[in-house]
């Protein structure tokens, strides 16, 4: 500067000039599950992502590289994968200055679980038979999801069996439970169950008919389809055969003797009965032949 006399002075002042600082960009930043299963929906969020010196405008959204949506200020990207696998799935949010920044998330995705299914299960065999007689039942069984790899039988008499085919005698009268078990290869089971009525069998007992006429005996004993006894005056034998409770007696020989009258009535009489005996039951130690006529109850001797 200088005044009106002509004197002057000096000053100066030093100014640095820096570089503007870069704009700060935004942060991706990607939330959302890492499993899924085939066809199952799934949804991510990429709401959290930090924005830099300027809003966030635009969110793009890519799987496995391809871009599948880019929804604008729309932070969520819902998506299915049709095959298992492993995928990225990728974010890249961008402001408005342009800057932009990318995140992604690793997602494994496997096939859904399928409901496994248990074989199915019933029993065939006789619902009624006699002490000692052999019965067997069959398994009918279907399987579910896997192969049927095994079948336990329990007869209800202490006997146990395996296979889809089992038998099994009963030594004594009664109602019995009979169940079977099926198993497949997945250790999936099921069960089914059925009650089996046991009579006494007529087999190897002898009986007597009570009430004969004096020094005369009526007496019958079965075995192995074979019939026979006293019948009074003679002694006989014959054939029968079983069905359930059901009997039917073939022609029975006696020996042909001769006796007093009455003993002979009494004789035609009870050989008539026997023949013509459809049904029988026993009770302890009674045995009941039912025929048209009426009922011949015997004791056991």
């Amino acid at each position: 500067v200088t005044d009106q006399n002509g004197l002057s002075n000096t000053s100066s002042i030093v100014i640095t000039v820096e570089e503007e600082p870069p704009a700060q960009g935004p942060t991706a930043v990607i939330e959302g599950p890492t499993q899924a299963t085939t066809g199952q929906e799934v949804t991510f969020q990429g709401g959290n992502s930090i924005a830099g010196d300027s809003p966030i405008v635009v969110y793009a959204w890519s799987v496995g590289g391809a871009q599948t949506f880019s929804g604008g200020a729309d932070v969520r990207f819902t998506t299915s994968f049709d095959q298992p696998g492993t995928y990225n799935v990728s974010l890249t949010v961008t402001d408005q200055n342009g800057l932009s920044d990318a995140n992604s998330l690793q997602v494994e995705v496997t096939q859904p679980d399928v409901p496994q299914t248990p074989p199915s299960i019933g029993i065939e065999g006789p619902s009624e038979a006699a002490v000692g007689e052999n019965v067997t039942f069959q398994a009918r069984a279907e399987p579910g999801s896997s192969p049927i790899t095994g079948y336990a039988w329990d007869f209800g008499n202490g006997q146990t069996a395996s296979g889809e085919s089992a038998s099994t005698a009963y030594d004594a009268p009664g109602t019995y439970q009979v169940s079977v078990t099926v198993t497949d290869e997945n250790g999936l089971s099921s069960n089914a169950s059925q009650s089996i009525s046991i009579r006494a069998s007529l087999d190897g007992t002898s009986w007597v008919l009570p009430g004969s006429l004096p020094d005369t005996r009526l007496t019958v004993e079965f075995g192995n389809g074979t019939i026979s006894g006293s019948s009074g005056c003679n002694t006989f034998n014959g054939s029968y055969s079983t069905s359930g409770n059901s009997i039917s007696v073939g022609q029975l020989i006696t020996t042909q003797m001769a006796c007093e009258e009455d003993v002979m009535q009494q004789e035609q009489d009870y050989l008539a009965a026997l023949s013509s005996a459809q049904s029988y039951t026993i009770s302890g130690s009674t045995l009941t032949l039912n025929h048209p006529g009426g009922a011949l109850t015997f004791q056991q001797q």
